[in-house]
């Protein structure tokens, strides 16, 4: 199901085209670069990857959006997990 209405080809050549009009000509910031941005934001607020899948158009279900595209989680977000699991194994 295509969640805009276009193919991720189409999707990928809007971008290009507006970003080369609107924001910058570097070549090396395109949509795929675009793509890892929002997928490492998506997973750094907690949206499930399922939903980030659909929203970015990679299958859900089969997907390595996190694993390949996100640059992973912040390292104050990696010491709040360990603290909270400090504190449940402390009890």
């Amino acid at each position: 199901m295509l969640v805009i209405g276009i193919t991720g080809k189409a999707a990928s050549r809007t971008f290009s085209n507006f970003k080369t009009r609107h924001v910058s000509t570097n070549k090396s910031k395109g949509f795929h670069s675009f793509r890892g941005m929002y997928i490492t934001a998506m997973q750094r607020v907690g949206v499930d990857e399922n939903i980030t899948a659909q929203i970015v158009g990679h299958e859900r279900g089969k997907t390595m959006s996190y694993a390949y595209y996100s640059l992973g989680h912040e390292l104050r977000q990696l010491k709040e997990a360990v603290d909270k699991a400090e504190q449940y194994l402390n009890q």
